[in-house]
């Protein structure tokens, strides 16, 4: 099922939609959160719950945010897969003309998804 808005708030000295989900629990209360227009979460809480909230902003402070808190750790690699989604596409349509695909790219692209297949623990 989905999101509905059951209803508005303020929170924080701003305005939010309280927005309404089923529980993933068959008989639990269902999930409501309190959204800005342009997507701060102010409240988190079961239906019923509003004075009980898992989450509650109580300041919101708006600036420009240091790129640095965006970005990977130094320690992680960026694996970009889609240039061997490109490159499986055209040994389709090679194969399907007749024409034998570039072998050297599809060999770049096995060795590629055998590093994402160990990242994930396969």
């Amino acid at each position: 099922p989905a999101a509905k808005v059951v209803g508005e708030d303020r929170i924080a000295g701003l305005s939010c939609r309280i927005w309404e989900t089923p529980s993933a629990t068959e008989g639990a209360p269902a999930n409501q959160v309190c959204v800005t227009d342009d997507g701060i979460m102010l409240r988190a809480n079961k239906a019923g719950e509003v004075d009980k909230p898992t989450m509650l902003a109580e300041e919101i402070r708006r600036g420009p945010q240091d790129p640095a808190l965006f970005a990977p750790p130094a320690d992680y690699e960026v694996v970009d897969y889609s240039r061997c989604t490109d490159m499986a596409a055209e040994a389709m349509a090679a194969a399907r003309s007749g024409k034998k695909p570039d072998m050297a790219k599809l060999q770049e692209c096995s060795a590629l998804g055998k590093k994402m297949s160990a990242i994930f623990g396969g």
